[in-house]
């Protein structure tokens, strides 16, 4: 909603120009009502559609972690340091990544 009305607040600004208010010049709007409205549609589709996939990516972590912990006895081996401390559980049983080069 915030960023539908900060895109229908930026047009009626963009429209409010000398450029759309003069009457004599071929880009003149004798009313900006369709041009916010507009924006706020497409603003409020693009919003939407962006917020989705966020979910969609915090869901695929949560779920990731979840399985994690349900694989490993409810300690998480791969969970990264942050998430583990976010969730509340300890990186003590952590699986340390092989640096040997081999």
């Amino acid at each position: 909603v915030c960023v539908t009305l900060l895109a229908g607040i930026m047009c009626f600004f963009l429209t409010d120009m000398d450029l759309y208010t003069d009457v004599d010049s071929e880009t003149y709007l004798s009313s900006p009502l369709l041009p916010i409205i507009l924006s706020m549609c497409i603003a409020y589709f693009i919003a939407e559609v962006f917020f989705q996939v966020y979910e969609m990516a915090i869901d695929t972590i949560l779920l990731s972690f979840c399985e994690d912990c349900e694989q490993h006895d409810g300690n998480p081996q791969y969970a990264p340091e942050l998430l583990m401390k976010a969730i509340g559980k300890s990186a003590s049983n952590k699986i340390k990544p092989n640096t040997s080069g081999d």
